[in-house]
């Protein structure tokens, strides 16, 4: 008799994708700075993601350039 845990454990583990909203999500930061990764697509949204980004995420001095130029392009969104 297979048991639920047994089932369970061959079944493929499925990464699920963090959302902007997660506790983690500073960790999608550089790859959304370097594209890789989408932005909010509501500019209020990807404003305060990026600010995120900028308070938490560890970037280097060309991501952090990269991100304030994209900041600055979003209506109505202050530098950090």
């Amino acid at each position: 008799m297979i048991t639920l845990i047994g089932v369970l454990m061959t079944q493929p583990v499925m990464a699920q994708p963090s959302s902007w909203e997660w506790k983690d999500a500073h960790r999608k930061c550089a790859s959304a700075i370097e594209g890789n990764e989408t932005w909010p697509s509501e500019p209020v949204k990807a404003c305060a993601a990026m600010h995120m980004c900028a308070n938490e995420a560890v970037l280097s001095n060309k991501q952090q350039m990269l991100l304030l130029s994209a900041i600055r392009r979003i209506p109505n969104c202050q530098d950090p």
